[in-house]
């Protein structure tokens, strides 16, 4: 019990960690002043890059928000360990969950395409990655009893994200061809088509993350079959 303890103070000292390295980024970013990079590489190509932003909000930004309500769940976790509602713990693990994978997606984007390192972007990669470790460890949460349980709801996500992502698909290939009329794509064109296939890559994930969801209660039947 001591333990589970210790790690929940440790996620929310991580989560602190966390949200001041992203508000040391977003206000380098607001007051234009370059970034230095402990590696060496070029920090500021890699945050006021086009992929800096997620359906338009700089991902700083959202790094912050997601901090502080880690900190902010693991605070009443303690003061209040009974209140938390299963469903509520199980989409916070959730939330972990899609942040290292968005983590790992930003670093392999870091990696492959812009072929270029930020230290300040890797330590949060890392810092998401503890906090994923340290909820496996204090929510205590049976996932397959879980997943079971709450199947109905992940029907309904996978098929909301479906619709999303088939509705998002099918406009962006609409005005992709509309903006070739004049066999050029302006910025603001660009921009658009950037923001819908943001949205279709985000429905992905959650199209993958509510799959495995809905596998893992059944896989044995499903490997068997």
């Amino acid at each position: 019990m001591q333990l589970i303890l210790i790690l929940k103070l440790l996620t929310i000292f991580a989560a602190f960690g966390g949200f001041s390295l992203a508000h040391t980024i977003y206000l380098k970013k607001k007051q234009q002043k370059p970034m230095t990079c402990p590696l060496g590489a070029d920090c500021n190509a890699v945050i006021k890059s086009s992929y800096s932003k997620f359906l338009g909000i700089d991902l700083a930004f959202i790094g912050m928000g997601y901090y502080l309500f880690i900190a902010i769940f693991y605070a009443i976790l303690i003061v209040f360990s009974g209140v938390m509602s299963p469903l509520a713990v199980f989409l916070v693990f959730g939330l972990t969950i899609g942040s290292v994978l968005f983590s790992l997606y930003l670093t392999a984007i870091q990696a492959f395409v812009l072929k270029d390192w930020c230290s300040w972007c890797l330590g949060s990669a890392v810092i998401s990655i503890s906090i994923f470790i340290f909820s496996l460890f204090t929510l205590q949460i049976d996932l397959i009893s879980f997943l079971a349980n709450y199947k109905g709801l992940i029907i309904f996500m996978h098929a909301l994200a479906a619709g999303v992502g088939v509705g998002a698909a099918t406009i962006a290939d609409l005005f992709f061809f509309k903006f070739l009329k004049d066999y050029r794509i302006s910025r603001e064109e660009n921009s658009m088509l950037k923001t819908l296939s943001q949205v279709i890559w985000f429905v992905l994930g959650v199209l993958i993350l509510t799959g495995i969801g809905l596998f893992l209660p059944n896989s044995e039947a499903l490997l068997q079959n």
